[in-house]
């Protein structure tokens, strides 16, 4: 077959030219979805052919699945390929396994041979057999080894809607190949579709390729095959790629326009390297959360891209990213705003690249506040007053004095510690007892709630608003305070260019003179992936990308504040966003996140409890003596369960044997009745009814994957009596250890 080519820069699917090639980049993963006799085959054999040598070995799993059936020429070269052991064929079956047994056979088939090729097949069984989260772990495990790999899975439709099944495979992959038979009214099959597309829901895809009387053919825009598609594609397997995302999301189109020239320009500026703009994450944070949640579970493939600050240490702590120091010279870290660059410390080393630095302030109407003669009120008390008067004044129904982001997400949190330092209150005490319920905190979202529910200071939909939502009611001239983030008007380029001189910053009020103002910080920041090979080629790529006159169009066009100290003194960007002259002094008074213990149980606390109280749903006592009740709680387990851990450890290993209480007790150094206490607080058992528990986990273990009989199960679960046993396997499961063997045994058939 010839392969037809065009210049991918016109399409930009130059995974595809690899995949069909053989020549995907090392390290790689494709997912090859298509009908039976659609050629999938075919295409995954040529893979591993073109690729695989004495020297680079290839390795062919299938599953449930005898050798693939090719034509003439290619089972030729396949049996000669195994003849010279450079190809290897296994075949699997998975219906009696656990998952742990299927794990474990993969890495021990993988492990037999220094394999760099793999291609599994009929992957998408382990899907229907399996829970969801069996393939992530497999794809880590395939990762983990460094091999460049091909699974195939099933279409069954012809010429109907393509379903991309699994969802999780299709996110996981690298690029996603979709070979299709179809079949005319006649029964023929006419064409066969190469596709390529890493939209889930199918909406941005295209048809690449076609198979006719002259072969595989590259067709461009509305299926035209393109000019000089009998050339053979070349590629320059010495060219690195890196897949990046600049900007978490762009405000208008202009910023995008402006990203994408700069990372055009960088790569013409180097022959060895070529940086992929990967996809907007989105306008909301939920999104960017999704986002993160998605790299931490392995199936982010960007190389480089922004993260919010509040997540870095959980980054660090699972060793996810590289720690960045050596790429730090002094004369590189005194382009950033101190505060900036403090942000990405964690545990006295440099973690991550400030991107945009942000701070809680209150942003407000310079010209009503004029037309009134008022200035910004310092006081919480003062707010209230000033926006009542004014409001009555005004006598407008679409105004409202003050709003803030109440939605039950990471912004609420942010919104509230704000409140309450301002307040005189705070998370903990200086011995680190939770007090975010005393008199102070309670005061707090008291005034939070009666700004909505009882003064009509602020809208009804606060309980409702983020960050976007917020920014719209000021920016359309709907609030005259807000408290908002200080890039809030990069929000919406058009309406701050009409309210430009009417948008003033200031610090937060207090409820007392006495209380100095404190804003909580916000920030994003760069990072590397630790599955990125060469991470120093992505430092110069950003230093390539923020070039002075880069900074400074940045600054100019994107959201939020940047992180570099040069753009609040330049003229340019202060006459077109004046409020930046405030912003170095407010970051000063900031505070991090990061610094307080416990966050991440702390923040889902808030966003759940303080949301309601908001919606006046619980009083605020109600709302914070539960996240404080809850916040202990869990700080308690959590120092405790450490002390515990060696304990657990020794029940699993020892569960055949007897097992008492003062025996485990002595593994961690307490005293029996001690222990026993702090087991039932820790686990929610006590400790006989968890060693039963763990003994009939083992006993379904042994019935879901050997064949011993009932008798030598229960002893070697730890049951000392076969009746006792099977009474309490009945008690646990509902069903004696027979009809559960039964039962797993017709799942699986």
């Amino acid at each position: 077959m010839s392969l037809g080519s065009n210049p991918r820069q016109s399409f930009g699917f130059e995974w595809l030219d690899e995949a069909v090639n053989g020549g995907i980049p090392s390290g790689s993963l494709v997912y090859l979805l298509g009908n039976p006799g659609s050629g999938r085959s075919i295409l995954a054999a040529r893979f591993l052919l073109s690729n695989a040598n004495p020297e680079q070995k290839g390795l062919w799993i299938g599953i449930h699945s005898s050798p693939p059936a090719l034509p003439g020429d290619f089972k030729d070269s396949w049996e000669s390929a195994v003849e010279q052991e450079s190809l290897h064929f296994r075949e699997m079956e998975i219906t009696l396994h656990s998952e742990e047994e299927i794990l474990a056979e993969v890495q021990s088939v993988i492990e037999q041979d220094h394999y760099h090729y793999l291609v599994v097949d009929n992957i998408d069984l382990l899907d229907a057999y399996y829970d969801k989260k069996l393939l992530i772990r497999l794809v880590r495990l395939i990762r983990l080894k460094q091999l460049t790999v091909v699974l195939i899975g099933t279409l069954t439709s012809l010429g109907q809607e393509i379903s991309l099944t699994p969802p999780s495979l299709v996110k996981l992959a690298d690029a996603l190949i979709l070979t299709r038979l179809r079949i005319d009214e006649k029964g023929n099959a006419c064409s066969l579709k190469v596709i390529k597309s890493n939209d889930p829901n199918y909406a941005h895809s295209a048809v690449l390729y076609q198979l006719g009387k002259k072969g595989i053919t590259l067709l461009g825009p509305g299926g035209q095959e393109a000019e000089g598609s009998s050339e053979s594609v070349v590629e320059d397997p010495e060219r690195s790629r890196y897949e990046v995302v600049i900007e978490v999301d762009y405000i208008n189109a202009d910023e995008e326009r402006m990203v994408r020239h700069r990372a055009n320009e960088v790569n013409q500026g180097v022959s060895d390297v070529d940086f992929r703009l990967g996809p907007k994450i989105g306008g909301d944070y939920s999104q960017f959360e999704l986002k993160f949640r998605e790299f931490k579970d392995g199936q982010r493939k960007e190389d480089f891209f922004p993260i919010d600050i509040c997540w870095l240490r959980e980054c660090v702590e699972q060793d996810l990213i590289y720690p960045l120091d050596e790429f730090f010279t002094e004369q590189w870290r005194e382009q950033y705003l101190p505060v900036a660059l403090e942000q990405c410390v964690v545990d006295g080393h440099l973690w991550a690249i400030p991107h945009r630095i942000n701070v809680g302030a209150l942003v407000y109407r310079s010209d009503i506040l004029e037309k009134y003669q008022f200035k910004p009120p310092q006081t919480w008390l003062e707010l209230r007053d000033y926006a009542d008067y004014m409001l009555k004044r005004e006598n407008d129904p679409n105004l409202y004095g003050f709003g803030f982001q109440g939605a039950s997400q990471e912004i609420l949190t942010c919104n509230f510690l704000e409140f309450l330092w301002n307040h005189g209150g705070d998370v903990y005490d200086d011995s680190q007892h939770v007090i975010i319920n005393d008199e102070r905190a309670v005061e707090a979202l008291q005034y939070m709630q009666d700004l909505i529910q009882e003064w009509k200071i602020a809208p009804a939909l606060v309980p409702d608003m983020a960050e976007e939502k917020t920014g719209r009611y000021f920016l359309n001239e709907k609030l005259i305070f807000m408290r908002h983030w200080t890039g809030v008007v990069s929000l919406s380029y058009s309406d701050y260019l009409m309210m430009r001189d009417r948008i003033q910053i200031a610090p937060l009020p207090t409820a007392d003179p006495s209380i100095s103002p404190q804003g909580i910080l916000g920030a994003s920041c760069y990072v590397i992936p630790r599955y990125v090979r060469g991470p120093e080629r992505l430092i110069q790529f950003y230093q390539r990308l923020f070039t002075p006159d880069a900074i400074v169009e940045f600054a100019l066009k994107g959201w939020g504040c940047p992180a570099f100290r040069s753009v609040y003194s330049n003229p340019d960007v202060l006459n077109y966003r004046p409020y930046y002259k405030d912003v170095p002094e407010l970051l000063k008074k900031g505070r991090t996140r990061t610094a307080i213990a416990y966050y991440h149980q702390l923040t889902k606390l808030i966003q759940a409890e303080v949301n309601l109280a908001l919606r006046k749903v619980k009083t605020p006592r109600e709302a914070l003596d539960r996240v404080a009740e809850e916040l202990s709680k869990n700080i308690y387990q959590r120092i405790h369960s450490r002390r515990l851990h060696s304990a657990l450890k020794y029940i699993n290993d020892h569960i055949s044997e007897d097992l008492s209480r003062p025996r485990v007790a002595s593994q961690c150094s307490l005293s029996p009745s001690y222990f026993g206490s702090l087991f039932k607080e820790v686990t929610g058992l006590n400790f006989s009814d968890y060693i039963k528990l763990k003994r009939v986990e083992k006993a379904k273990l042994l019935l879901e994957t050997s064949d011993q009989n009932i008798a030598e199960i229960s002893q070697e679960a730890g049951f000392s009596d076969q009746s006792y046993f099977c009474q309490v396997f009945r008690k646990l499961t509902q069903m004696t250890p027979t009809q559960y063997r039964m039962n797993v045994l017709s799942k699986h058939s």
